[in-house]
């Protein structure tokens, strides 16, 4: 506002220049007050002007500045984030190695991994314990040369891979830092991901070896034994036909060569169906079963048993049900040897009861109930946690007759492969009383 203020003032100066015509010198000193006057009004405009802008030009570069150092703010705030977020993760992946390091040294196997041709990168401490070598000492070097036998015959263990990405080996001989040979059970597997070879391996348990042989050696006799068993079995059965036609004495004495002939082929049956359940083998077929049919045909079929024993068979099975999905003849086995089973341990003038209850809902699936009841000896209270065990069997001083300890086996393979379950209740002299639960067709 000062430079306009300097303008007006040149104004009367320069008016009374213009008005003084007679003195020339006042006039002359007017026009030259009035003219510095206006040149002083000038100047000092253009120098506000120059001013107004360089405050402008400071103000923009404070506002910039000003927003620089908040960004600036920001990014240091964010970078605090990071490194925060970023020790957490660091922190949780320590915990995640030391918890994984962990679960590796407590494996009760022996693990190392390797590179593709052999050379061992890492091995838990059960290596140490199982073979005497440390796994400082192993890094580096050629599995096959520290755990193989020498000689040329030996396939290297990594050839082993090369048809597939794992494969097992029952029977595989590795050898001790002091020279002994150990038989383990070895898994091997190729990691695609890390470009590694695995292999776990378990020393070989005796126990597991016997039941092993034992389970081969029982079925092989099983085999062995059917042949001669059915032709000793066919002779009795035409002498003691003979000997009833002939009323001759000894017909009594064959009727329990006939019937003990056909008890061990029932035991040979059982022995050679547990196997094959243990194995997988027994190829069941998945269709629908009537069940109404199928346990009237086990109950006829067990009516002179009972009958023949002073045992009263009660059917409590209605008219129509809906089907069950399942193999028709491993089912009729199952109830059968149930059945068989009720009789056996129920004396005289005792009651067997096969029953059905009603559909229940049992892991996701629609099951049928079906009850073998009866008012026998009963099982004792320690005994019912294994009584589905393989070759299991209860006291000998309680039961006159004893089986093999598979029966019950093979009938719990059998439900648990139709999808169903098998549980048992059971108290000395109040009877036992067998549930089976059944999946309903689709």
């Amino acid at each position: 506002m000062n430079q306009w203020l300097w303008l007006l003032a040149a104004v009367p100066l320069l008016a009374a220049a213009m008005l003084v015509d007679n003195l020339a010198f006042v006039r002359g000193a007017a026009l030259a007050a009035g003219g510095l006057l206006a040149w002083w009004g000038v100047w000092q405009m253009l120098r506000r002007g120059r001013d107004e802008e360089s405050v402008e030009r400071l103000r923009q570069d404070f506002k910039q500045t000003k927003e620089e150092l908040h960004q600036q703010r920001l990014n240091n705030l964010d970078l605090m984030r990071l490194k925060d977020k970023s020790e957490e993760q660091r922190k949780n992946s320590d915990s995640l190695n030391e918890q994984r390091q962990q679960m590796i040294g407590s494996l009760p196997a022996s693990l190392i991994l390797a590179e593709p041709d052999g050379r061992i990168a890492f091995a838990n401490a059960m290596v140490e314990r199982m073979t005497g070598w440390k796994p400082g000492d192993l890094a580096g070097k050629n599995w096959n040369a520290v755990f193989n036998q020498p000689g040329p015959a030996v396939q290297p263990r990594e050839k082993a891979l090369e048809g597939g990405d794992a494969i097992d080996n029952e029977q595989d001989y590795i050898v001790s830092q002091d020279g002994r040979e150990v038989l383990v059970s070895s898994h091997y597997w190729r990691l695609a991901k890390l470009n590694r070879l695995g292999w776990l391996f378990t020393a070989r348990s005796q126990a597991g070896d016997y039941d092993k042989l034992k389970d081969e050696f029982v079925t092989n006799i099983s085999h062995e034994l059917r042949t001669p068993l059915t032709v000793i079995k066919g002779y009795a059965e035409i002498l003691h036909e003979d000997a009833v036609a002939n009323h001759q004495q000894n017909a009594e004495l064959l009727k329990i060569i006939v019937d003990e002939g056909e008890r061990l082929n029932t035991i040979l049956d059982g022995i050679i169906n547990y196997r094959q359940a243990s194995m997988g083998q027994i190829g069941l077929r998945h269709e629908s079963v009537d069940l109404v049919k199928l346990l009237n045909s086990v109950a006829g079929d067990m009516e002179p048993l009972a009958r023949n024993k002073g045992v009263a068979l009660v059917r409590k099975v209605p008219e129509s049900l809906s089907p069950c999905k399942g193999d028709f003849t491993a089912l009729r086995f199952t109830f059968s040897h149930l059945l068989d089973n009720a009789i056996k341990f129920t004396p005289e003038g005792g009651t067997v009861t096969i029953e059905t209850g009603g559909w229940r809902l049992e892991d996701a699936l629609w099951k049928l109930e079906v009850h073998v009841a009866d008012t026998g000896i009963g099982i004792d209270v320690k005994d019912i946690p294994h009584i589905f065990d393989r070759f299991y069997r209860t006291d000998q001083k309680v039961h006159t007759r004893q089986g093999t300890g598979i029966g019950l086996s093979v009938v719990k393979e059998i439900i648990e492969t139709h999808s169903g379950t098998i549980s048992v209740e059971s108290a000395p002299g109040k009877g036992s009383r067998f549930t089976v639960r059944l999946p309903m067709t689709d």
